[in-house]
């Protein structure tokens, strides 16, 4: 049985009386938190002072009393127990490499940091003298009853919901050795100071999914947290009046119910992001290379510390499989971990050539160029946001991170954890913007001053759009854009090796990768032993097969299967059952005529076709604009080498997947897969010029 009320206030009436009450609301979307004695609110006084009596002898009453003052809806006697648990307890504990209590996710409270609304905060003087943390929070009211219960049922015993802010010490909490010989979790706890923001408990029976409530902290009327994904500028959670919403989860190829806010940037907020970084840059500019070293080797720990966390929101932001997530991390933790080593390397040292006078050597130095935008996609959101701005701020630049519209948390993610890890503010900051805003937040970027060069991850439409504003402004950019891969199977090939490679290549993330494999180039003498293995494979791993990431990409394949249909081809599927899902697809009897011989896919589609020489393999792969990644299957060595030499691809995999990619070597297309490479000393090479300095007697 529920509590007897749907809204308890608690609140002085105009006669004096302190009483609790249903607030009898002028209309639905009232805010409770204004009321005032002007405001003359009018509530059902509740009878009796058990809270949550659920025996009928509670009851709201048919008196009505007008309230004069609102106060807070629970008094320090109401809670008996103020018992919290706290998401990033442990985490804050691991971040500081200190050994963690029994219980470390729950903690208690004095029952004297329960007051009233409206009633002003205090901020401890620590938290004054450092960066004060700031976090609204969903307060849960559980009943008596409540003692080992399952967690599927824990919320049956929930009795209402109200707000609650928490204020506590930045510095407490990143620095183990601040409270001494005092566990710093428990001593920075100690300094919170928790209030109702109320203004009302509400009973749970109006709430079905807590989940889906947006939860926003005011201070002074400030902003200063919201589950909205804020921007990041100069070191700060940044909130604008623009703002949009996402949603998550797609299962099934249906929107889930859960929805998320993202932050949109302005062009004035895009003109603030430049400005922080150019004002950071000198600074960071002539920061020891040891210094930076070490604020690297941090964020890796605190990535690893994080690693569970964010893989969570990989999967739910673009619907991808743990094997998905788990790639994103460990390639991100070698990412930043070559970078920590890159940085004391000799990679961004200078040289000393030969001049035409000994007495005048010439010093040619490596130099950072500026403020450099990283624009990161959503389909790899956290090795790619993170290469997006690793490298160019390794090298000693500043950096933008613009975020996908598509997976704003994760590359919030990126900027946090570089403000954790106690990089300067300004050295990077995030922005996101409404697609519908993209080409005014570009070009207000790429045209200032500050903003030296802009590195792309995406597609080539866009990438030519960004190349070409770019070149107006005379910035250089560095493109990783489309790719239709292919693999070659010679006649010698391991076949069961080479059918599960390209399975992998062609299907991993739902083809949703720029080096996946969209055609199989194969020797007529081992085609039908070859098919035979690929269709066997990719028939027990459909079920790995999601939906892709939006209605628009799923009809886009949708019309690629039906003009090959239309046009001779033969399609063999993996699971259709769901007819919402774009299934794992291989399509035979591909000719040129076709959209999908020349499109890349970019989801769960692979072509198949037959070569009796390898210069026919060759001219097809040659004939194509893009030319990102390849792979060739052979036990010859040599013969693959000489193949590969021909090719116009970035990368070939001799033996391997077409998705293959390392910190340690570059990457990076030809032709319309875009130009520049990222990664190693060539990506620190990207994000540097040269300065000469000749010296004369």
């Amino acid at each position: 049985m529920a509590v007897a009320w749907n809204r308890l206030i608690r609140f002085v009436a105009t006669d004096g009386r302190i009483l609790r009450g249903e607030p009898i609301l002028p209309s639905p979307d009232f805010d409770l938190g204004n009321t005032t004695a002007e405001t003359q609110l009018k509530a059902l006084i509740i009878s009796d002072h058990d809270l949550y009596d659920t025996t009928g002898a509670t009851e709201v009453t048919n008196e009505v009393a007008i309230v004069k003052e609102l106060l807070g809806p629970l008094a320090q006697t109401d809670v008996p127990i103020l018992r919290c648990v706290g998401l990033n307890y442990a985490k804050h504990i691991k971040e500081a490499n200190r050994s963690a209590p029994p219980f470390p996710f729950i903690f208690f409270k004095p029952i004297t940091t329960v007051t009233d609304h409206n009633v002003n905060v205090v901020i401890p003087k620590i938290c004054q003298d450092d960066q004060a943390d700031y976090e609204g929070e969903l307060c849960i009211v559980i009943g008596r009853d409540v003692k080992d219960v399952s967690e599927a049922d824990a919320l049956d015993y929930v009795a209402a919901y109200t707000c609650g802010n928490d204020i506590s010490s930045r510095k407490l909490q990143r620095d183990a050795a601040y409270a001494g010989r005092i566990p710093q979790w428990g001593f920075s706890k100690g300094f919170d100071t928790f209030a109702p923001l109320g203004p009302c408990l509400v009973s749970s029976k109006l709430i079905d999914d807590p989940a889906k409530l947006h939860l926003k902290t005011t201070v002074d009327g400030e902003m200063k947290s919201d589950d909205i994904v804020p921007l990041i500028i100069d070191g700060l959670d940044v909130t604008t009046d623009v703002e949009f919403v996402f949603e998550t989860n797609r299962f099934g190829g249906k929107p889930s119910p859960k929805k998320a806010f993202a932050q949109g940037a302005s062009t004035e907020t895009c003109l603030r992001a430049v400005e922080s970084c150019a004002k950071a840059f000198p600074s960071w500019k002539r920061t020891d290379a040891d210094q930076k070293r070490k604020l690297f080797q941090q964020l890796k720990h605190l990535l690893e510390v994080r690693g569970d966390d964010v893989r969570e929101i990989i999967e739910e932001e673009i619907n991808c499989s743990k094997l998905w997530s788990h790639i994103n991390l460990q390639d991100s933790l070698g990412l930043i971990d070559e970078a920590a080593a890159l940085v004391t390397s000799d990679a961004l040292s200078g040289t000393i050539p030969i001049t035409r006078n000994h007495n005048a050597p010439a010093l040619v130095f490596k130099e950072p160029m500026g403020v450099i935008l990283g624009i990161a996609p959503w389909n790899a959101p956290l090795i790619l946001g993170f290469r997006a701005v690793v490298a160019p701020i390794a090298a000693g630049n500043t950096a933008i991170l613009k975020g996908s519209e598509l997976s704003p948390r994760v590359h919030y993610f990126i900027a946090q954890l570089f403000q954790d890890a106690g990089f300067p503010p300004g050295v990077l900051n995030f922005i996101m913007h409404r697609p519908q805003e993209a080409s005014a937040a570009y070009e207000t970027m790429i045209s200032h001053p500050a903003v030296r060069k802009c590195n792309f991850t995406g597609s080539t439409p866009v990438g030519r759009l960004i190349a070409s504003r770019a070149a107006a402004s005379l910035k250089p950019v560095l493109l990783e854009l489309g790719g239709k891969n292919f693999a070659i199977i010679l006649d010698d090939a391991d076949l069961d090796k080479s059918a599960r490679l390209t399975l992998e290549g062609a299907f991993l993330n739902n083809g949703q990768i720029c080096m996946s494999t969209d055609t199989v180039l194969v020797s007529r003498s081992v085609f039908a032993a070859y098919r035979k293995k690929l269709i066997v494979l990719m028939k027990k791993a459909s079920s790995d097969i999601s939906a892709v990431i939006t209605t628009k990409s799923s009809e886009r394949l949708r019309a690629l299967i039906n003009d090959a249909i239309a046009k001779g081809a033969d399609i063999t599927t993996g699971d259709d059952t769901d007819p919402s899902i774009i299934p794992a697809t291989i399509v035979d009897n591909m000719i040129p005529s076709m959209d999908f011989y020349h499109a890349e896919s970019f989801g769960p589609m692979l072509g198949l076709q037959i070569f009796d020489d390898i210069s026919e393999a060759t001219k097809v792969i040659n004939d194509c604009p893009f030319g990102l990644s390849s792979a060739i299957f052979t036990r010859n060595h040599y013969r693959a080498m000489m193949i590969a030499k021909d090719l116009n691809v970035g990368a070939i995999h001799i033996n391997g997947a077409t998705v293959h990619d390392e910190p340690t070597i570059p990457h990076g297309g030809h032709g319309d897969s875009g130009w520049g490479r990222f990664g190693g000393s060539w990506g620190l090479d990207e994000f540097v010029h040269t300065k000469t300095i000749i010296l004369n007697e």
